[in-house]
């Protein structure tokens, strides 16, 4: 993740945080039951933190407390621990986020003429998100040249009417015109 960052601009302190995420489904960390730990880089002596643009997050399936603590990442966690439909169905019930992924594994895991369908919808979906895309840039960009154009006639009229009021002859306009153009 931060080497793809190194050729946006070549300067460091434009880097974004890369964070990595390790689910397991094994206990891992001997030192602690907590079911996430968070790991930076730090000094061993005095405990100074060397970045703070690069974070591991670790999540141990089976230390998660079957009580919930009330967080959205236990909930995510409780779903994918979930082995049976009702603690899917739980687990949805207190997030939209978590609910719209069930709907989607409930999808897919359908016979494969409704995965077909499925797919062919968003890709539809994602096809005329695109087109709206690109046409509101395109008229956004063709609406500026428009008042460009525009403000450029009003402003050539308005020196226009200003020669004629210094007394040029249209004449002279004309090949000033012409030279500036």
């Amino acid at each position: 993740m931060l080497v793809d960052q190194t050729n946006i601009d070549k300067i460091y302190s434009n880097f974004k945080k890369c964070i990595g995420i390790n689910i397991l489904d094994f206990k891992y960390v001997k030192e602690t039951e907590r079911f996430h730990t968070i790991y930076h880089i730090r000094e061993d002596s005095e405990n100074i933190c060397y970045t703070d643009i690069m974070e591991w997050h670790l999540i141990e399936l089976p230390k998660l407390p079957t009580k919930e603590d009330g967080t959205e990442l236990y909930d995510w966690i409780r779903f994918l621990k979930a082995e049976k439909k009702e603690e899917f169905d739980m687990a949805a019930s207190s997030n939209e986020y978590i609910r719209e992924a069930v709907d989607t594994l409930e999808v897919i895991s359908q016979d494969e003429q409704k995965r077909l369908e499925y797919n062919a919808r968003q890709k539809a979906l994602w096809d005329y998100n695109t087109l709206m895309s690109e046409n509101y840039i395109k008229g956004k960009a063709e609406g500026k040249a428009e008042g460009r154009a525009e403000g450029r006639a009003e402003r050539d009229n308005e020196i226009l009417a200003k020669m004629k009021a210094f007394g040029l002859s249209d004449n002279d306009i004309s090949r000033i015109f012409s030279i500036n153009s």
